[in-house]
């Protein structure tokens, strides 16, 4: 199982019009060395493959460093929103992303304007301190399909409140991923791609990684507030029905890997 560098290494994936929490995998390690270098400490893990997610995608906490997980949504009539555990075909791909295998933790809200949402949150046991990097491989193959859906993921501080977010990474409808508004990456892509989130200091992020085309590069350094960071989010909200994906509501779905 490769580690990234003293990171949280989650991977998952969203497909057209939709949004999966792939199989996810997250470490938190301590230190700031490379990708592939060895001895990092690892104070935080999980796995969807463990035994805890075996009947689904509950309020379960499996492995270490982490609390438990979380969900809020809204749903009813026509409108569909939840989670749930998905696995990979034989292929390695989910929904046309490349770089996955095994089981994953998966959202899905549609349809457009119908005030779908769902969202998964867990805490970092001990936040994440200076020095730190938390890393995620990430599959998103399209956008949110209409201009009022969205998808994307949260570091926050304090609660699960959008309001206690330090850094947001967004996608709306437009190949644009934007880390607190600024412009991170600008092409679509099939393939997984890894995040890393380096609190620098106290006060800055440093948001860096390859994009989900395979090439396109991006560094940015974010100004945050000075507040601990110790609970991580992916959510998504009212995204299009894309590609007859429709299952039991199942469509506009986010896929992604912990584990």
């Amino acid at each position: 199982m490769r580690c990234l560098r003293d990171a949280a290494h989650v991977q998952w994936r969203v497909p057209k019009n939709s949004y999966h929490l792939s199989l996810l995998l997250l470490f938190l390690l301590i230190g700031t060395s490379s990708l592939g270098v060895q001895g990092q400490t690892v104070v935080a893990q999980d796995s969807a493959t463990n035994a805890a997610y075996n009947t689904g995608f509950g309020n379960s906490n499996s492995g270490t460093g982490f609390g438990a997980w979380s969900y809020s949504g809204v749903s009813g009539t026509g409108v569909f929103a939840g989670r749930y555990i998905s696995a990979t075909n034989t292929n390695g791909t989910v929904s046309g992303i490349s770089g996955f295998t095994g089981r994953a933790w998966a959202l899905f809200a549609n349809p457009t304007n119908s005030g779908a949402f769902a969202s998964v949150a867990r805490g970092i046991s001990n936040g994440l301190g200076v020095g730190q990097i938390f890393s995620f491989r990430w599959g998103l193959n399209f956008d949110s399909g209409t201009a009022s859906g969205s998808k994307g993921f949260r570091l926050l501080a304090g609660g699960t409140n959008s309001n206690n977010a330090v850094l947001t990474l967004s996608m709306p409808n437009s190949a644009q991923i934007r880390a607190n508004g600024a412009v991170l990456t600008t092409n679509y892509g099939s393939q997984s791609f890894v995040v890393n989130i380096e609190r620098r200091t106290a006060t800055q992020l440093r948001v860096y990684g390859t994009g989900r085309n395979g090439s396109e590069t991006f560094d940015l350094v974010v100004p945050v507030s000075g507040s601990l960071p110790d609970q991580i989010q992916w959510y998504a909200h009212q995204m299009s029905s894309g590609g007859g994906k429709a299952r039991r509501g199942r469509s506009g779905r986010e896929p992604w890997k912990l584990g």
